[in-house]
């Protein structure tokens, strides 16, 4: 069984409770991955304990009414606001990160093609752009118009540059 990863934020166990995972952890003598959670209502009294699940068994499926589900499902339009954070970074454990947002380019826009002056940026150019210039051409073949290029000489050195990448 291929085990999934796990993030930090809320899921909810098979039977409807919430919890929210702060983090993963290894045990120091076996090496073992093991989940450290917290029950998610933090406004409850007496919500200050922190709960240990061994990965395997959060990662495993459950029968409920003789159906396979995953005992945990991560939530993943809950986001995690500043008190839940803030609790737990007071407890002792970091705070969750967040893969920084990587900016795409748009499809759309215009692109100057084959403008580099050596035949190195001219190759480094073909290699950082060829999943854009795929899109792009993708999109050209379908609507059967000029996108992101200007013109039918730019769309046919786009072509050229995609044929010899590949």
């Amino acid at each position: 069984m291929a085990l999934k990863r796990v993030f930090a934020g809320f899921y909810t166990r098979y039977d409807g409770k919430p919890i929210f995972v702060v983090r993963v952890l290894k045990d120091i003598d076996t090496g073992e991955s093991i989940v450290v959670c917290k029950d998610a209502s933090f406004a409850k009294e007496d919500n200050e304990h922190y709960y240990l699940i061994r990965y395997t068994s959060f990662c495993e499926q459950v029968e409920v009414d003789s159906v396979l589900r995953d005992k945990y499902v991560r939530q993943t339009r809950h986001e995690i606001d500043e008190g839940t954070v803030r609790e737990v970074y007071e407890d002792g454990f970091p705070e969750p990160k967040s893969k920084p947002f990587t900016y795409v380019d748009d499809e759309y826009a215009e692109r100057a093609i084959r403008c580099s002056r050596t035949y190195y940026e001219y190759a480094k150019d073909i290699c950082e752009n060829y999943r854009m210039d795929l899109r792009r051409y993708k999109l050209i073949r379908e609507r059967k118009q000029y996108i992101g290029v200007s013109n039918r000489e730019a769309y046919q050195a786009m072509c050229e540059d995609l044929a010899f990448a590949q």
